[in-house]
């Protein structure tokens, strides 16, 4: 009789151990392929930015009212536990102060099992701070803040964010030092003065001081308001005139004086004056403008040089130059200006083959250059000459006593 065979004679060995381990290698994959969960974190709902009135700082000449923040912040966990047990501190930036007989609430969502120590809170004087007794280890927690009142403690337009003191707190996952948890600015309080002031390269404006400009120079300035403490409040339509004008100086140098924001100041002729702006009973005037003479603008003869009758022999001309040395709106030039004789003409203009001696170089004295011992070693011959004084040019042909 046959012997039988076993029932898994069939089955190699290797392909047993293959199927053993299929449902391993299965389970394996699957968790594989499972993506891992991204780390989460606290957020936090800033407070509405808070624009406060500067007349309402403690400092002196502020009335020192407190602003209500309204609700806010809140914090909200994305998980349990990441508000950890212990103190958390709110602070404010430099330049504010909480009122600390406004109780700060903290509201928790219903069915968080975090325990707060209490939920009605004293501020400090620049910061607040909440105690968790128990970490949230089920439901995430949502604490919500009301009741913060501040005021500015400066005179400056301060501003800044509140923010968590991560340094001397137990710890919130995902916030630190720079989580915005509410932004505060002062802004300027209500107008009190008015003043013509001129623009910075930064934006910024600053009152005009005493000022001297050269002849054809110009000045722009604004009617600029600025609150009690002296901050920007805005610029405004203004009338604008001139006071304590002298000399030269008058209504004429301005451009725009009627309902406009700002005017322009020309200098002209020499004189002085001070820009005024006036405004909804407001106004005030700028510091002394200056008028001076500006660069060598024009250029004539009072007298014009001569060689007398009979001259022969190289001399002293029988009448000398006299200038008349102006800028360019007609102002007789600063005294020590130089006017200058030469024959340095370019090449195929020069008249004459002498050569002048004398003092070629003369100072102005109210506007006027007087030469004395300008002469020619040729006199019995025209000749040409050439005056400077700054850019100007004056040039003139002398005629021999002969023609």
């Amino acid at each position: 009789m046959p012997k039988k065979k076993p029932i898994f004679s069939s089955f190699n060995s290797k392909r047993l151990i293959a199927l053993s381990l299929a449902p391993v290698l299965i389970a394996g994959a699957f968790y594989a392929s499972r993506p891992s969960r991204a780390a989460t974190f606290a957020t936090v709902e800033p407070l509405s930015p808070a624009l406060i009135s500067i007349d309402t700082t403690k400092a002196q000449g502020g009335n020192g009212t407190f602003t209500s923040l309204g609700g806010g912040p809140i914090i909200t966990e994305a998980d349990p536990g990441q508000v950890s047990a212990g103190e958390h501190t709110i602070v404010l930036p430099a330049g504010w102060e909480f009122n600390p007989a406004n109780k700060i609430t903290v509201l928790l969502v219903a069915g968080t099992d975090l325990k707060l120590k209490t939920t009605s809170l004293t501020p400090g004087k620049n910061a607040f701070m909440f105690t968790v007794k128990a970490a949230s280890r089920l439901v995430p927690a949502v604490l919500r803040f009301s009741g913060l009142a501040v005021r500015p403690t400066v005179k400056t337009l301060v501003s800044g964010n509140l923010a968590y003191d991560s340094a001397q707190s137990s710890g919130i996952a995902g916030v630190d030092a720079a989580t915005d948890f509410g932004f505060l600015k002062a802004k300027a309080g209500l107008p009190r003065s008015l003043a013509p002031e001129e623009p910075q390269a930064d934006g910024s404006f600053l009152p005009l001081a005493p000022r001297t400009l050269v002849s054809e120079d110009f000045i722009e300035v604004f009617a600029v308001r600025r609150d009690r403490f002296g901050n920007f409040a805005d610029v405004v339509r203004a009338d604008w005139s001139l006071s304590n004008a002298s000399g030269g100086v008058g209504p004429e140098n301005l451009s725009g004086i009627s309902d406009c924001e700002s005017t322009l100041f020309r200098a002209r002729l020499i004189g002085s004056g001070r820009i005024q702006a006036a405004s909804a009973g407001l106004a005030s005037r700028s510091g002394t403008i200056t008028v001076v003479a500006g660069p060598p603008g024009d250029l004539e003869f009072l007298v014009e040089p001569a060689i007398g009758p009979g001259a022969t022999t190289e001399g002293v001309l029988s009448v000398q130059p006299v200038l008349i040395v102006a800028d360019g709106s007609g102002n007789p030039v600063a005294d020590g200006t130089i006017v200058t004789v030469s024959r340095d003409f370019p090449s195929g203009l020069r008249i004459g083959d002498g050569n002048l001696y004398g003092t070629l170089s003369v100072p102005t004295k109210d506007g006027i250059a007087r030469f004395t011992d300008l002469g020619y070693d040729r006199v019995e011959d025209s000749f040409n000459v050439f005056f400077t004084a700054g850019l100007e040019t004056l040039s003139m042909e002398i005629l021999g006593p002969s023609e």
